[in-house]
């Protein structure tokens, strides 16, 4: 019984020194595999990376060149034509400069269009009279001629030129009150200005 159950023992530590060994065995071989492993990545991401600058290089290269990229120029339309896009050329007049020389020929004024026709005679039949204590009446009748224009009025004056009244055309007889009277005319007026004087003395005063 004692030597099996020493024999058991040393089964026991020999079992257990295999699995030592066997378990230290295991780790480096994982050990290793992990280096491996690590630099089979490294090695084979190194080699990919060439490609892909290569291949950078030439796409730079590429765009480099003017001849291999596509023109995206728009066609240029015809100009117009010589005949068409000549302008007549218009000289512009010379410009003052302000240093004298030849005068410019001053333009002549305006002349006043006088009508065709002249005064008209005086007034016929013309006559005055007091008849009341600086009241006084006149009367006359158309003019032998009119001058040619039609007359539109008459002026009654004192024959010293001071003006009595300013009538229209129609009047022929009026009543007027003035201090005193002693010679007065009459004219009729048209276009071309007053016409001749009819002069009369006035008769009856005290």
């Amino acid at each position: 019984m004692p030597q099996r159950l020493n024999r058991l023992a040393g089964l026991v530590g020999e079992r257990g020194r295999s699995t030592r060994v066997v378990g230290l065995t295991g780790g480096a071989v994982a050990l290793i595999l992990t280096v491996a492993i690590t630099v089979s990545a490294v090695s084979s991401g190194g080699g990919e990376q060439q490609p892909a600058s290569g291949a950078a290089g030439e796409s730079s290269e590429t765009a480099v060149l003017p001849s291999q990229a596509p023109s995206t120029a728009a066609p240029s339309s015809p100009g117009p034509s010589p005949s068409k896009s000549k302008e007549k050329k218009t000289e512009a007049p010379p410009a003052d400069d302000g240093q004298g020389g030849e005068e410019d020929e001053a333009e002549p004024a305006p002349t006043e269009k006088k009508p065709k026709g002249t005064v008209s005679t005086g007034p016929t039949s013309f006559d005055a009279w007091r008849t009341g204590a600086g009241k006084y009446a006149a009367n006359w009748e158309w003019p032998v001629s009119d001058g040619g224009l039609r007359i539109s009025g008459y002026i009654l004056k004192k024959c010293d030129g001071t003006v009595l009244l300013d009538l229209n055309d129609a009047t022929y007889a009026i009543e007027f009150n003035y201090p005193f009277l002693d010679c007065v005319t009459v004219q009729a007026v048209n276009a071309a200005g007053e016409g001749e004087k009819s002069t009369t003395w006035v008769p009856n005063n005290p």
